[in-house]
């Protein structure tokens, strides 16, 4: 029972500071931890400062990051244990999709370098129903050890993306996409009128040849638009068009 409120506070303003004992990185990370329940968001230090001077009206620094940390981990577990998980997903992801293929290379110390995957079915539609064009393109994880997340589509009658294979390598770099389109190539073979399509990479423009020797390469439609200088008179953007024929 609330027998008297005062909504008016007297105490020190200088007991709000950085290194205030109550402020702890648990307590800032159990109240943030709602914003890391989408995997795709992106939560910075800057804006967990931010949050808790709005929110909680006191001022934290850096100190403070491990907040984050234990936001993550609350919400999603301890990314050692995930990856000292993967062996038996893969496991279980074979035995129950006839097919699925998955490669883990480490290194002699049993440390992560690379993972292939591609599931079963996948494989079965792209040899059967699908045409003969994979695009492939990489993007960087933004996860607590980084790492480039490679993908390999394909497309349907209808034109509509078809999964095909993922890889995690540690850069996109020639040796990187070397070691994917090897380890796509030993999924799906020799495909007859193969065409590979991708951005302007010039690690992709380096290999896919040495392992898909027979099939055609294009460029996207979006890459082979470049933006050159803006115009300094009429302060507006040109935009040169280029056609590749390979």
């Amino acid at each position: 029972m609330i027998v008297k409120y005062n909504p008016v506070h007297e105490c020190d303003m200088s007991l709000i500071h950085d290194k205030h004992r109550r402020a702890s990185a648990k307590l800032v990370g159990n109240a943030m931890k709602r914003k890391l329940k989408d995997s795709r968001t992106i939560y910075t230090p800057s804006d967990i400062i931010r949050d808790v001077k709005q929110n909680f009206g006191v001022t934290i620094n850096y100190c403070k990051w491990r907040s984050r940390e234990l936001a993550l981990m609350s919400t999603r577990g301890l990314v050692e244990e995930a990856y000292s998980l993967l062996l038996a997903y893969c496991h279980e992801l074979e035995r129950v999709n006839s097919g699925t293929r998955t490669y883990i290379h480490t290194d002699e110390n049993n440390h992560f370098l690379n993972f292939f995957m591609v599931v079963g079915a996948c494989i079965r539609g792209f040899q059967s129903l699908m045409w003969p064009v994979i695009a492939v393109d990489a993007t960087h994880l933004k996860c607590k050890y980084k790492g480039v997340l490679f993908v390999a589509n394909a497309f349907d009658g209808n034109q509509n993306i078809y999964p095909l294979a993922f890889g995690i390598g540690d850069l996109e770099t020639d040796a990187s996409w070397h070691w994917f389109f090897n380890e796509l190539h030993e999924v799906i073979g020799e495909c007859p009128n193969l065409v590979i399509i991708s951005d302007r990479n010039i690690s992709i423009e380096n290999v896919w040849h040495n392992i898909f020797p027979t099939a055609q390469h294009g460029i996207c439609f979006y890459h082979t638009t470049t933006k050159s200088e803006k115009d300094d008179h009429k302060n507006t953007t040109v935009y040169v068009k280029t056609v590749v024929v390979f």
